[in-house]
């Protein structure tokens, strides 16, 4: 997946979307971060993104799931502001995804 070749430096995509954020006169929290990220896992994580893609280029719910990891990893949790309760429940939530999504799983 392409995603995996993206080099980004976190500090600077987190400060242009503060300074976007800003330009706009609508900050957002960490906890409202986490919280959007979360409402995410309740409908398709692919559903949005797939009209976006170049044609051939499949995005399945697995590359989702590793997406949505490292947005989590990478961005969210190094945002300004206090997180939420909502990561301990985002904590649940992704190893139940990644036990449902291992191939162990898919053979049974």
């Amino acid at each position: 997946m392409r995603l995996k070749q993206l080099t980004l430096v976190p500090e600077k995509v987190i400060a242009c979307f503060d300074y976007y954020l800003a330009l706009e006169g609508k900050p957002i929290t960490r906890a409202m971060a986490e919280r959007r990220m979360l409402e995410k896992l309740t409908r398709s994580l692919t559903e949005d993104i797939t009209p976006l893609l170049p044609v051939g280029i499949q995005f399945g719910e697995l590359d989702a799931i590793h997406a949505f990891e490292r947005v989590w990893i990478e961005l969210i949790a190094r945002m300004g502001g206090e997180a939420k309760s909502a990561t301990s429940l985002w904590s649940r939530i992704f190893r139940n995804s990644r036990a449902a999504s291992s191939p162990e799983r898919r053979r049974r």
